[in-house]
């Protein structure tokens, strides 16, 4: 999920770059010039106008809150897991082992455990997680 972020964060800040004009100065003008209308604006005003309302980058920045909002759940849980889950998360799904080898890693930490058990600690720890992030109920 941290590439995502990243990945996330760095789409949306191109999606911003491609809003903002290039410009050969990074002052702005300020003084007491008279409006034209009463709905006049100035340059950076219309392009700040035009960032808040592009729906691609409040979709982008949607994605991106939701992301992290899981990214600090799934974080949060982690540290409540006992040991012998943790190591379970950490090998089936950070680093993709099959089940067979994550079975022979329990194992070895001591959670000797048939086939069939596996798979219902697997689903037990599943659900955990899923309560906790708010996913499944209660």
């Amino acid at each position: 999920m941290e590439q995502d972020i990243k990945n996330l964060q760095h789409e949306l800040d191109r999606a911003k770059e491609d809003l903002i004009p290039n410009c050969s100065s990074d002052h702005v003008i300020a003084g007491n010039f008279p409006a034209k209308t009463p709905f006049d604006t100035s340059k950076t005003e219309r392009i700040g106008i035009n960032l808040a309302e592009n729906k691609e980058i409040r979709g982008l920045e949607g994605v991106l809150r939701d992301t992290r909002r899981r990214y600090e759940s799934l974080r949060e849980i982690r540290a409540m897991l006992e040991k012998d889950e943790m190591q379970f998360v950490w090998l089936r799904y950070d680093k993709e082992k099959s089940h067979d080898q994550v079975i022979v890693a329990l194992e070895e930490i001591g959670a000797c455990m048939s086939r069939a058990t596996y798979f219902r600690f697997r689903q037990q720890v599943i659900n955990k997680i899923a309560r906790y992030i708010g996913v499944l109920g209660t």
